[in-house]
Order: C-alpha cells, then sequence, then structure tokens
C-alpha cells in the first residue's frame, strides 16, 4: 500500500461549493464533443466515463482521445 505525504492546499476551489461545481460544467460540458471522434464520453452528475473501442489492438493504440 502507498500513502502520498501531506502537502498544503495553494490554490483551488473548496469542495462542495458553487464555484467549484461551475467549473466542472464549464470544463467537462463540452467534453464528449471533443472526444467523438474516438470515444464515448458519459457524464453524469460529477462523473465522467470516457471509453475508447476499436476492432484490433493495433489500431486502439494509435487512437488518440484529443485531436
Amino acid at each position: 500500500m502507498y500513502y502520498s505525504t501531506w502537502e498544503i492546499v495553494k490554490q483551488g476551489v473548496q469542495q462542495g461549493s458553487e464555484l467549484g461545481l461551475l467549473l466542472f460544467i464549464t470544463y467537462t460540458n463540452d467534453l464528449p464533443m471533443s472526444v467523438k471522434h474516438v470515444s464515448i464520453a458519459i457524464l453524469f452528475a460529477d462523473d465522467t466515463r470516457v471509453t475508447v473501442t476499436d476492432k484490433d489492438h493495433d489500431s486502439l493504440k494509435q487512437k488518440q482521445i484529443l485531436p
């Protein structure tokens, strides 16, 4: 098992804040359109999943998520 060290947070927003929700929506709202050429993005509340598929392993390795 691995444990990271404690660090002081110098920037960011408080978890559960309205600003955090706004930033999350702003950055992830267009994600499905950005990756639709090679994958499927599924968004639900604050959870995101990107699935990349192909018929063979070599073709899959050559796909890039972002253009």
